[in-house]
């Protein structure tokens, strides 16, 4: 629904789901006892129906289930609040009673923050030589591409954003059907990302591109730069009607005005619709392979 109908009455149902509702049921919202609420202490004073249990305690290894809803609708809005390392926090979602999660990602890279500071996923790290990254494979069925996060973290100096990010669709083999120009180019930059001013990388964000992080060495340890970008393709979504690939390369410059072949930690989340439920997904790999190193 757009701002065109707000003024319309339509006959739909809204809910939310939160620590305080945990059904989204009518009329369950704060009937959490104070004795069992999780903020029974700051809310002693007032008594049952006040702000009693506003957050939950994940512990080691537990699976929270944070909802579950029958029957058809929309989820517009997700927001979490979470403490300790995202990247060791699993997001699934499964639709339509599969076994198999349409959602399988840690927590921060789904919500564009992959490097643990303030769909599909993948990690390589280093991309092995002369090989392109994959942010998207075995999807089979008609759908509709419409995102793409990522966390790139650098392994060398200088420039490292000339890379084509191409989309292999429906029987597409050795070459793609979409093919763009260069990394900066798909994220909506330009020109190195740099402040003409500054000469510092410039981070900016929009409604459907950003680099929305930028992440410097401090001179000691933290000796590598890493950037989280984004693009949402919600004005300008990409349709298959049977498979969908899709890579980016590794490219830098290096003497004699010639490509460099980079060897870069790359993350990605690629998000997409599909009329089935999803093929079966990468394997996130180990706690250790998804650490932020």
């Amino acid at each position: 629904m757009n701002s065109m109908n707000l003024s319309h009455l339509l006959p739909y149902q809204t809910r939310s789901i939160c620590p305080e509702n945990r059904t989204g049921g009518k009329g369950m919202g704060a009937r959490t006892p104070l004795a069992e609420g999780t903020a029974k202490a700051a809310a002693r004073d007032l008594g049952d129906g006040w702000k009693v249990n506003p957050y939950l305690y994940v512990e080691p290894g537990e699976v929270l289930t944070l909802g579950e809803i029958e029957g058809s609708g929309v989820i517009r809005h997700i927001w979490l609040t979470p403490t300790g390392d995202w990247r060791s926090q699993i997001l699934r979602i499964y639709w339509d009673d599969s076994d198999v999660p349409a959602v399988e990602c840690p927590l921060g890279d789904f919500f564009a923050c992959g490097w643990g500071q303030y769909a599909q996923f993948r990690r390589v790290n280093p991309l092995p030589y002369k090989q392109n990254y994959t942010i998207l494979d075995g999807i089979c069925g008609r759908g509709q591409y419409v995102g793409t996060y990522m966390a790139w973290g650098v392994n060398n100096t200088g420039w490292w954003g000339e890379g084509e990010i191409k989309f292999y669709m429906d029987g597409d083999r050795e070459y793609p059907t979409i093919c763009g120009t260069g990394t900066e180019d798909y994220f909506c930059g330009s020109y190195n990302f740099e402040n003409p001013q500054t000469h510092q990388y410039q981070t900016f964000t929009t409604p459907y591109s950003g680099l929305c992080q930028v992440i410097r060495p401090d001179g000691v340890y933290a000796s590598q730069t890493r950037f989280g970008l984004y693009r949402w393709h919600i004005a300008d979504p990409v349709y298959f009607a049977e498979e969908l690939r899709v890579t980016v390369q590794a490219l830098g410059w290096r003497s004699g005005g010639r490509y460099l072949l980079l060897q870069d930690d790359m993350v990605s989340v690629a998000y997409f619709y599909l009329d089935r439920p999803a093929c079966a997904l990468p394997p996130l790999g180990s706690p250790d392979e998804l650490e932020i190193i």
